[in-house]
């Protein structure tokens, strides 16, 4: 019995040797526990990126499925978590997420935030925001002339995409195409622009229009670009290019993925 008692002694002796020794040994050499959780969002998959001085890392969520939420270790101290979704034709190039020549923005929404990680565990909400316009632009004079694949608009700017570290605008040769629906009306997606270079014209049967200052007309109108999430505008104009109406419609949904 006092051989028992002995041993038992030892060994709570040795647990809370151990025990303390966790608890008070010096842990600014230890990882911090990050949740990243993008619950809310109805994005299909979002891409997420921490970085820091020393590390980078990438997850993938899937909140369509279910998979919100994942955690990782990052260092102590402060990281940078960059996400988004949406992308389709966009590439990432040297921490900037790119539109090809050629192509309208995807339907890009994102966000980006420095995480204070010098605690052992830290947490940070993904919240989504939309990081594209979608622009309508009616021809009112002899609608039906439009409606024809033949016609097409030509849109050109200087903002190709976007910085994945602040969402910033990044500059780059910019350009799409659009073509008529039914009544006439071209649409089609814009990244977040840096200035007012965007502009269009439209070719028609061999025929080409004045180009239209879009980006003049966009800011004349209101259009706020510096908006957390981007607002949609529709144009109306008579050719040649006379603006008759704009109408800027706010988004005030975040995080939900759109199809043109």
């Amino acid at each position: 019995m006092v051989r028992k008692s002995w041993y038992l002694l030892v060994s709570l002796a040795a647990s809370a040797v151990v025990y303390s020794c966790t608890v008070k040994e010096d842990r600014t050499g230890c990882p911090c526990f990050l949740t990243l959780d993008a619950g809310g969002t109805e994005a299909g998959s979002v891409t997420v990126i921490c970085k820091s001085r020393d590390i980078e890392t990438r997850s993938f969520l899937y909140p369509s499925e279910g998979k919100t939420e994942t955690e990782i270790e990052v260092p102590k101290g402060s990281v940078k978590v960059s996400a988004y979704s949406g992308d389709i034709f966009s590439v990432e190039q040297g921490g900037y997420l790119i539109i090809p020549y050629g192509y309208g923005s995807d339907c890009i929404f994102a966000s980006a935030a420095d995480v204070d990680t010098r605690a052992d565990a830290a947490y940070e909400k993904i919240a989504l925001h939309k990081q594209f316009a979608r622009i309508s632009l009616e021809i009112c004079n002899d609608a039906s002339n439009w409606r024809t694949e033949e016609c097409v608009l030509k849109v050109r700017g200087r903002t190709c995409g976007f910085s994945l570290d602040d969402l910033c605008p990044v500059e780059g040769e910019f350009s799409c195409n659009a073509f008529p629906d039914d009544n006439g009306v071209f649409s089609f997606l814009i990244p977040r622009q840096k200035d007012d270079s965007l502009c269009c014209w439209l070719e028609c049967f061999g025929k080409k229009s004045e180009p239209m200052p879009l980006g003049d007309i966009l800011r004349a109108s209101g259009f706020d670009w510096t908006r957390r999430s981007l607002g949609d505008a529709s144009l109306k104009v008579n050719l040649p290019s006379v603006v008759l109406d704009v109408s800027i419609v706010e988004w005030d949904r975040e995080s939900i993925e759109v199809e043109i």
